[in-house]
């Protein structure tokens, strides 16, 4: 199978990444030449990447097309190249809809809306898309733990919790922080915070876990200091903020999309 990309920037590359490093890796990995110095990287990397000599190259020879570009030059880049109704196409372009896509490429074939995330370089993290295909899901449950919903509207759901990722990490450095002001040191403090939610993170992740709510309430001891602090931030609408943001990261993107 060939599969090709049209625009080579951080996205493509963590998925090139993925698919090169899989058991089973797919027979030719074919990159546009918009980015030349990160194509040429790749290709040096893996005997299975090819760079094209040109977007009309990659599409005249890939069985699947994932399109990476930025959104602003989507029409321009996409504009005259010979799709086939047979392809799959998947589109990442984070403010074109399926639809948009189909009508730049001028058939009316199936086309597919992904949000792959960098640790995907790893075969790690959730990779979320739509519609359901098992041909897409073999594929992305190699590169992660693949996560198909009913449409659009839904994965932008899911677009929006991945904008918490940097909040997540000031979590972290917050809790590090307050660790350095009572004397620790800066390796320690991190060493610690990170082992912690790592831990906790697998506890939730593993077969037959309870829900979220339900670990809550494991380690929410009445009278206890899980207890104390979940009262707190619930007293001073911490949880309300995040589902606001949460609101208003959806809100624009789809106003975005429109």
């Amino acid at each position: 199978m060939n599969i090709g990309f049209i625009g080579v920037g951080a996205i493509a590359e963590a998925l090139v990444h993925g698919l090169a490093t899989l058991p089973d890796s797919p027979h030719r990995l074919i990159l546009s030449p918009r980015n030349p110095a990160r194509a040429s990287h790749l290709s040096a990397c893996y005997a299975e990447v090819h760079t094209a000599s040109s977007n009309q190259a990659v599409v005249e020879q890939s069985d699947w097309v994932f399109i990476t570009v930025k959104p602003d030059i989507t029409a321009d880049v996409l504009a005259g190249l010979p799709f086939r109704p047979e392809q799959l196409i998947i589109n990442c372009v984070s403010t074109c809809t399926c639809a948009d896509i189909r009508q730049l490429i001028g058939h009316n074939m199936q086309v597919f809306k992904a949000i792959p995330l960098p640790p995907v370089a790893r075969h790690q993290g959730p990779l979320a898309y739509t519609p359901a295909h098992p041909l897409l899901q073999a594929l992305f449950s190699q590169l992660g733990n693949a996560v198909a919903v009913a449409d659009e509207a839904q994965l932008q759901a899911i677009a929006t919790i991945t904008a918490q990722i940097s909040s997540l990490y000031g979590l972290f450095d917050c809790a590090r922080q307050w660790l350095q002001q009572q004397g620790i040191a800066p390796q320690a403090a991190s060493d610690y915070i990170k082992a912690m939610y790592l831990a906790q993170t697998r506890l939730a992740a593993e077969d037959g876990a309870p829900p979220f709510a339900g670990l809550m309430e494991e380690v929410s001891t009445p009278g206890g200091l899980n207890e104390q602090v979940l009262r707190q931030l619930t007293a001073v609408r911490w949880f309300d903020a995040y589902a606001s943001s949460c609101d208003a990261v959806l809100a624009r993107l789809r106003q975005q999309a429109d």
